[in-house]
Protein backbone atom coordinates (compact mmCIF):
# COMPACT_ATOMS: atom_id res chain seq x y z
CA UNK A 1 0.00 0.00 0.00
CA UNK A 2 1.25 3.63 -0.81
CA UNK A 3 0.41 6.71 1.68
CA UNK A 4 0.76 9.80 -0.39
CA UNK A 5 1.88 13.10 1.34
CA UNK A 6 0.24 16.38 0.87
CA UNK A 7 2.68 19.52 2.33
CA UNK A 8 1.37 22.23 0.56
CA UNK A 9 0.76 25.36 3.16
CA UNK A 10 -1.87 27.75 3.10
CA UNK A 11 -1.32 31.05 2.93
CA UNK A 12 -2.32 31.52 6.57
CA UNK A 13 -0.60 28.69 8.03
CA UNK A 14 3.11 29.69 6.33
CA UNK A 15 4.14 30.17 10.03
CA UNK A 16 3.67 26.41 10.49
CA UNK A 17 5.87 25.93 7.99
CA UNK A 18 9.65 25.71 9.28
CA UNK A 19 11.71 24.67 6.40
CA UNK A 20 11.46 27.91 5.13
CA UNK A 21 14.15 28.22 7.78
CA UNK A 22 16.91 26.34 6.31
CA UNK A 23 15.42 26.99 2.79
CA UNK A 24 19.34 28.86 2.46
CA UNK A 25 20.76 25.07 3.40
CA UNK A 26 18.36 23.52 1.08
CA UNK A 27 19.71 25.19 -2.14
CA UNK A 28 23.11 25.60 -1.19
CA UNK A 29 23.80 22.21 -0.32
CA UNK A 30 21.38 19.66 -1.93
CA UNK A 31 23.21 16.72 -0.97
CA UNK A 32 23.14 17.60 2.73
CA UNK A 33 20.65 15.30 5.07
CA UNK A 34 17.94 17.58 7.05
CA UNK A 35 16.02 15.99 9.81
CA UNK A 36 12.91 17.01 10.73
CA UNK A 37 10.11 16.61 13.58
CA UNK A 38 6.75 16.83 11.82
CA UNK A 39 2.90 16.81 12.50
CA UNK A 40 0.98 14.83 10.55
CA UNK A 41 -2.66 13.45 10.04
CA UNK A 42 -5.12 12.21 7.29
CA UNK A 43 -6.55 14.45 4.21
CA UNK A 44 -8.07 12.67 2.34
CA UNK A 45 -8.25 9.10 0.22
CA UNK A 46 -8.23 8.10 -3.41
CA UNK A 47 -10.24 4.70 -4.29
CA UNK A 48 -8.86 3.62 -7.44
CA UNK A 49 -12.00 0.78 -8.32
CA UNK A 50 -10.17 -0.84 -11.35
CA UNK A 51 -7.93 -2.15 -8.68
CA UNK A 52 -10.40 -3.73 -6.83
CA UNK A 53 -11.55 -0.42 -4.32
CA UNK A 54 -8.18 0.03 -3.20
CA UNK A 55 -7.81 2.92 -1.23
CA UNK A 56 -5.37 5.22 -0.89
CA UNK A 57 -4.53 7.64 1.34
CA UNK A 58 -2.94 10.93 1.32
CA UNK A 59 -1.79 12.51 4.85
CA UNK A 60 -1.59 16.70 5.13
CA UNK A 61 0.97 18.40 6.66
CA UNK A 62 0.09 20.39 9.41
CA UNK A 63 3.45 21.72 10.95
CA UNK A 64 6.94 21.04 10.20
CA UNK A 65 10.30 22.35 12.35
CA UNK A 66 13.72 21.78 11.47
CA UNK A 67 16.44 20.54 14.30
CA UNK A 68 19.52 20.43 14.62
CA UNK A 69 22.53 19.68 17.27
CA UNK A 70 21.72 16.96 19.65
CA UNK A 71 17.77 17.33 18.79
CA UNK A 72 18.90 16.17 15.31
CA UNK A 73 20.99 13.30 16.63
CA UNK A 74 17.81 12.01 19.16
CA UNK A 75 15.89 13.05 15.50
CA UNK A 76 18.40 10.46 13.63
CA UNK A 77 18.20 7.52 16.34
CA UNK A 78 14.46 7.49 16.50
CA UNK A 79 13.92 7.45 12.87
CA UNK A 80 16.49 4.39 12.54
CA UNK A 81 15.12 2.36 15.48
CA UNK A 82 11.53 3.08 14.34
CA UNK A 83 12.82 2.32 10.39
CA UNK A 84 14.70 -1.10 11.97
CA UNK A 85 11.11 -1.77 13.78
CA UNK A 86 8.79 -1.57 10.90
CA UNK A 87 10.86 -3.24 8.27
CA UNK A 88 12.92 -5.86 11.04
CA UNK A 89 15.75 -4.80 8.86
CA UNK A 90 19.08 -3.39 10.53
CA UNK A 91 21.63 -4.19 7.72
CA UNK A 92 20.16 -1.76 5.51
CA UNK A 93 21.36 1.16 8.00
CA UNK A 94 25.01 0.87 7.51
CA UNK A 95 25.49 2.98 4.82
CA UNK A 96 24.13 5.81 6.44
CA UNK A 97 25.56 9.16 6.49
CA UNK A 98 26.30 11.55 9.27
CA UNK A 99 24.34 14.72 9.70
CA UNK A 100 26.55 17.24 7.71
CA UNK A 101 26.95 14.48 4.73
CA UNK A 102 30.66 14.01 5.47
CA UNK A 103 32.93 11.16 7.08
CA UNK A 104 35.08 11.41 9.48
CA UNK A 105 37.75 13.39 7.63
CA UNK A 106 35.42 15.84 5.94
CA UNK A 107 34.88 14.21 2.83
CA UNK A 108 31.37 14.18 1.40
CA UNK A 109 30.24 10.15 0.58
CA UNK A 110 28.28 9.03 -2.26
CA UNK A 111 24.74 9.49 -1.27
CA UNK A 112 23.18 5.91 -0.55
CA UNK A 113 21.17 4.88 -3.47
CA UNK A 114 18.60 2.68 -1.68
CA UNK A 115 17.08 5.46 -0.11
CA UNK A 116 16.50 7.17 -3.39
CA UNK A 117 18.86 10.26 -2.72
CA UNK A 118 19.76 12.08 -5.94
CA UNK A 119 23.01 11.36 -8.20
CA UNK A 120 25.03 14.24 -7.75
CA UNK A 121 25.90 14.39 -11.43
CA UNK A 122 21.47 14.95 -11.63
CA UNK A 123 22.07 18.62 -9.71
CA UNK A 124 23.38 19.94 -12.83
CA UNK A 125 21.20 21.86 -14.37
CA UNK A 126 22.70 21.75 -18.28
CA UNK A 127 21.56 17.58 -18.24
CA UNK A 128 17.75 17.94 -16.97
CA UNK A 129 15.34 18.90 -19.13
CA UNK A 130 13.45 21.93 -17.48
CA UNK A 131 10.98 21.79 -14.92
CA UNK A 132 7.10 22.04 -16.17
CA UNK A 133 4.80 21.69 -13.05
CA UNK A 134 1.72 20.02 -13.24
CA UNK A 135 -1.33 21.87 -14.08
CA UNK A 136 -3.82 22.66 -11.00
CA UNK A 137 -6.80 20.84 -10.73
CA UNK A 138 -9.79 22.24 -10.59
CA UNK A 139 -10.58 21.23 -7.41
CA UNK A 140 -8.11 22.47 -5.29
CA UNK A 141 -9.08 22.39 -1.84
CA UNK A 142 -5.87 23.21 -0.24
CA UNK A 143 -5.55 26.88 -1.83
CA UNK A 144 -8.41 29.41 -0.75
CA UNK A 145 -10.30 31.66 -3.24
CA UNK A 146 -7.67 34.41 -4.63
CA UNK A 147 -5.01 32.36 -4.37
Amino acid sequence: MAVNVSAKFKRDDQILNGLTAIEEALVGDPLRRHYIIAEIGPKFGKIDYEEGGVTTPTVKLYRVEPVDGDAAETAKTLLLEAYAKRTGNRAELQGELPLDGADDQGSVKEPDRWLGEPDPDAWKPSDRPAFQAPPESADDSDTPEGD
